[in-house]
């Protein structure tokens, strides 16, 4: 196997605004809330604490819930921890969250769901990203067109069944919070 031209690929966010934007954008907005109605009711209400700026322990204590190769409360706490991670900067109370949802991250994952969903866990808790979530928060932190996001969340959206939804739905509801 040669690596001959080969590139790393950077999983961290280049940059983290100093400043909020002052909305999001309805699309993505929509987009997350419609991938929020159906998720299980206890992960939805634990979302939507965390959105209203309640405390993410209850949401870390529902790793493994939901259908697929990575559960839905999975999906949802890594998008919510790319969030809190992209408005750290502007929102230091969003770094305090972030903080308190790697602390409440059960010890062992893998025995509490996927492995594939555990390294995905343990790599977003480092900051450490996919591409198509990456790409559209440094986007967001950006204050890209409405286009670009839009063609940014599709992407995402495509990822897997609902990964990509749910991902979605973490990283507005993050979002929510350090706007609210």
């Amino acid at each position: 196997v040669s690596l001959n031209g080969a590139r790393v690929v950077a999983l961290e966010l280049a940059a983290r605004p100093l400043a909020l934007p002052r909305a999001l954008g309805a699309g993505l907005v929509a987009r997350a809330r419609v991938a929020l109605s159906s998720l299980p009711a206890a992960l939805a209400e634990a979302a939507e604490d965390v959105a209203r700026g309640g405390s993410p322990t209850r949401l870390a204590s529902l790793v493994g819930l939901g259908e697929g190769l990575t559960p839905s409360a999975d999906d949802l706490i890594v998008g919510v921890l790319a969030g809190l991670d992209l408005v750290c900067r502007a929102a230091p109370a969003a770094a305090a969250a972030r903080r308190d949802l790697v602390r409440s991250l059960p010890a062992d994952l893998e025995a509490r769901t996927t492995r594939i969903s555990a390294q995905a866990l343990t790599a977003a808790a480092d900051g450490m990203y996919a591409a198509p979530l990456l790409t559209l928060a440094e986007a967001l932190g950006q204050q890209a067109a409405d286009d670009a996001v839009e063609a940014l969340v599709t992407e995402l959206v495509s990822v897997g069944h609902r990964s990509g939804s749910d991902v979605l739905t973490g990283l507005v509801t993050a979002l929510e919070r350090a706007l609210t």
